[in-house]
């Protein structure tokens, strides 16, 4: 009996297509060969398949993908992932165009890139300040989207990046949120073409492992944090007389709702004023309306005695909840609804079999208590040097020069973290 959806016999059509079209580069290439030409594959370094249109760029986004499930159970990013990327990609007017590169090492895709082309101005500011940047054509690199599965590859890959630049096809390369203890990471944060070409700005990133391969529950916290963490729930369930519950949802109809709730509470959070919570506009709606119609939705709601306290929205691709958006009302601060929801959350993706619970990038007390897998990360701006590619790179050098030097000497003298908080509370509009 055939149990295969459409999507999953769409993909394996997708790959043996594309399969068949590298064996037949493979033949043709030999054809060429002049007889007796050394034939190691160290000698012969053909370049990535690329991809520009959206048909043929989702054939080999996918292609990827069919034979990366065969590899491991790692974190997953969900925006890198074909079934988000494109149709986030399609109904968007700010971007032009996917580009996607696919690298093959002894017959295998062994390395992937991921972008979007993106023609506008970036923005860049210190403090209130806004600093004017001219109008770029920038290739994107999504979180998730450059990965490499050998030494050599990672080196086609830089050498492609460079010439990216250097025939101004692009003037800039955005890469976001590349892992540090990845080698193309690595080679990158030691310089594309010289020492701290692309501005790394550096993040970390917290995960928990929910659960081991057995799909059984794990525990990352001690006995005594958490009998710490009951007495928390007790407070919170006294303050209303137990009448405390938490909503799951994921479908379709449920976005408009979701998006109102969370709306209601990032409005009156610090996340609503700095433009990171949730919030009623046409990114959000697209964005949720995406992930609830591929089945990958989760938005968790916390309700007491009537009262919408606290949401947490994040995605779930292929054993990993990618988080993407929390915030509480801050008048309840201290019964703390928003760690309230997190071990609700967390109980309940275990429950579901979830591997891994990708915080994000960033840093948070929270975070550090709860995670059992931190990482270094690091997003670079690289810049061609077209006239408006090199004062959008000086631009930018000031910018992230102006901000660095800030946080080392607040950080050197005790006061980032007070002032940061302190800075947070001043956001906040209670009963707003």
């Amino acid at each position: 009996m055939d149990t295969d959806t459409k999507e999953v016999k769409d993909t394996r059509k997708n790959a043996e297509t594309i399969d068949m079209e590298i064996e037949a580069e493979k033949v043709a290439d030999s054809r060429l060969r002049k007889p007796g030409a050394a034939t190691r594959l160290a000698e012969y370094e053909p370049g990535p398949r690329v991809a520009r249109e959206p048909d043929t760029a989702r054939a080999l986004l996918e292609y990827w993908e069919y034979r990366e499930r065969q590899r491991d159970d790692g974190p997953r990013p969900v925006y890198a992932a074909a079934n988000f990327f494109f149709p986030f990609l399609l109904d968007n007017d700010t971007y032009q165009a996917p580009h996607i590169a696919l690298w093959e090492y002894r017959g295998h895709p062994a390395g992937i890139l991921i972008g979007r082309i993106r023609i506008a101005r970036p923005q860049r500011s210190i403090g209130p300040l806004r600093i004017p940047m001219p109008k770029l054509k920038t290739l994107e690199i999504l979180h998730g989207g450059l990965e490499s599965r050998a030494t050599e590859i990672t080196y086609r890959q830089l050498e492609y990046l460079r010439q990216l630049l250097a025939t101004a096809e692009v003037d800039c390369i955005a890469i976001h949120h590349l892992p540090l203890d990845s080698e193309i990471g690595a080679r990158l944060n030691a310089g594309l073409r010289n020492a701290g070409d692309g501005n790394p700005v550096r993040s970390g990133r917290w995960l928990i492992e929910l659960t081991d391969a057995g799909g059984q529950p794990l525990t990352s916290n001690s006995a005594k944090t958490r009998s710490s963490f009951r007495r928390q729930d007790r407070k919170l369930e006294e303050a209303f007389a137990g009448q405390v519950y938490v909503r799951e949802l994921r479908n379709p109809e449920d976005v408009s709702g979701l998006i109102d709730i969370a709306t209601a509470i990032s409005n009156q959070s610090y996340h609503g004023s700095m433009g990171v919570g949730v919030s009623n506009s046409e990114h959000w709606r697209r964005t949720l309306s995406i992930l609830a119609a591929n089945g990958n939705l989760r938005g968790y709601l916390l309700h007491a005695d009537g009262i919408d306290l606290a949401y947490g929205i994040g995605a779930v691709y292929h054993g990993t909840f990618n988080a993407i958006a929390t915030a509480f009302l801050p008048e309840y601060r201290a019964i703390r609804p928003g760690t309230f929801l997190l071990r609700r959350t967390i109980e309940r993706l275990q429950e579901e079999g979830v591997r891994w619970f990708d915080f994000g990038y960033g840093g948070a007390a929270y975070k550090e208590l709860y995670g059992t897998q931190h990482s270094e990360e690091a997003t670079f701006h690289l810049y061609a040097r077209s006239p408006a590619a090199t004062i959008a790179g000086a631009s930018d050098a000031l910018v992230q020069g102006i901000s660095h030097g800030t946080r080392r000497l607040l950080a050197s003298a005790g006061m980032l973290d007070r002032i940061r908080q302190l800075w947070r509370r001043r956001l906040e509009r209670p009963g707003r």
